[in-house]
């Protein structure tokens, strides 16, 4: 059996302030578990549960990873020119959660070092004006952007506003593929405020645009939650995972170091959405085991109908595991030696 390896993990958050204000950045920092270099032994009931085997973190190099800064000014979805900007949580939800002219938010990125991955090597918080919904990203052409990208959002509006504002809604099969077809949507546009660590590829994102459907690899769950940090946030993390050979090296499937697995959190009102993409095979995680899994509904791959507003709530904190739940999976691995 092969043993899955991984390399130094990407984080990024964007939040309202004050939660990223000069006062909580420790705060902020030091509860996030990047990295150590013992593994630990069994499992957590925090730690979510993962179909693969041990895993051993291989070394990092930037160099090795293909830069996708020639690719910048063609849409991610069709490859061509002419882009506009689309937002990262659609402009409709201003009225469901409104802003202020007074919002701020922040932007953090964290990277692990590449020689000594229990270091934060890079660390980077910039406040901005507006809230979080307020990010548009230049990614997307026009015609995808006022067609098929419009389309979906018109499609879900109705649904996703009655799970933000927790309304009763009743989510199907069908329902629960169009809110993920969307969720994946603004994930791959999401992901584009640091291009070189984009975790799809065009492959995946073409996908989307042509079968109007989450890659089979993704998992999505939706929860309700009541915290006031994840009224307006987002949060991602990203690593390269691969496999070990008889040699102990780690080898990624598709030969790079380039991201192949991330994980995203959306808070928007009452809705806590999050996604977890892998392009290495057999690679599955699950909230099932975990103190959180009881409000965890899954969404794609489809389980089971969903009546909304779910009895099961996430508070704040609990919230919070959701979004770092990638960082302690990663937490139980252990690095390479001599990495």
């Amino acid at each position: 059996m092969n043993t899955l390896g991984a390399s130094a993990l990407q984080s990024e958050f964007v939040a309202s302030s004050p939660r990223f204000g000069a006062a909580n950045t420790q705060g902020l920092v030091s509860p996030i578990p990047f990295f150590r270099s013992s593994p630990q032994e069994g499992h957590s009931p925090e730690v979510p549960r993962v179909w693969g085997t041990p895993a051993i973190l291989a070394p990092y190099d930037p160099l090795e990873r293909p830069s996708m800064s020639k690719n910048r000014k063609r849409c991610i979805f069709c490859g061509e020119f002419g882009l506009s900007k689309e937002h990262i949580f659609s402009k409709w939800t201003y009225a469901l959660v409104p802003n202020s002219p007074t919002d701020t938010h922040a932007r953090g990125h964290f990277t692990s070092s590449r020689g000594s991955p229990g270091v934060i090597e890079n660390r980077e918080i910039k406040h901005y004006q507006g809230n979080v919904n307020t990010i548009r990203l230049r990614v997307v052409c026009k015609t995808c952007n006022n067609g098929w990208m419009s389309r979906q959002d018109n499609e879900i509006k109705s649904t996703l506003s009655a799970l933000i504002l927790c309304k009763a809604v009743s989510l199907n099969e069908a329902e629960q593929l169009k809110l993920a077809t969307w969720i994946t949507m603004k994930a791959m546009v999401a992901e584009q405020s640091r291009p070189d660590d984009a975790a799809s590829i065009q492959g995946e994102r073409s996908l989307l645009m042509a079968d109007l459907r989450p890659p089979p690899s993704w998992q999505i769950w939706v929860a309700r939650q009541t915290g006031i940090t994840w009224r307006v946030a987002y949060q991602r993390r990203a690593s390269t995972l691969g496999y070990l050979d008889g040699q102990g090296i780690t080898q990624s499937p598709d030969g790079t170091l380039a991201k192949n697995t991330q994980s995203i959190t959306i808070g928007l009102g009452q809705l806590l959405l999050n996604v977890v993409s892998t392009r290495v095979p057999q690679l599955r995680f699950s909230f099932r085991d975990t103190t959180i899994g009881h409000a965890m509904h899954p969404i794609h791959p489809y389980n089971r109908d969903i009546s909304w507003p779910p009895s099961q709530i996430l508070d704040g904190a609990q919230a919070e595991l959701v979004a770092t739940a990638f960082d302690r999976y990663t937490d139980t691995l252990k690095w390479r030696e001599g990495a």
